[in-house]
């Protein structure tokens, strides 16, 4: 079980960092898009 929680734990922080860091070029750039399936359909429109 510790192993899965590991696991859980990198996986969420992994996402957080990618969506947080994405997030903060969107806002610097002047696009305020606080719902993540936003931010994730500009990434995969934009960032191919």
């Amino acid at each position: 079980m510790r192993i899965n929680i590991i696991k859980d734990w990198i996986i969420s922080t992994a996402y957080y960092t990618i969506y947080f860091s994405l997030y903060a070029i969107l806002v610097k750039i002047g696009i305020k898009c606080e719902i993540h399936s936003c931010t994730i359909s500009f990434a995969k429109e934009y960032l191919n």
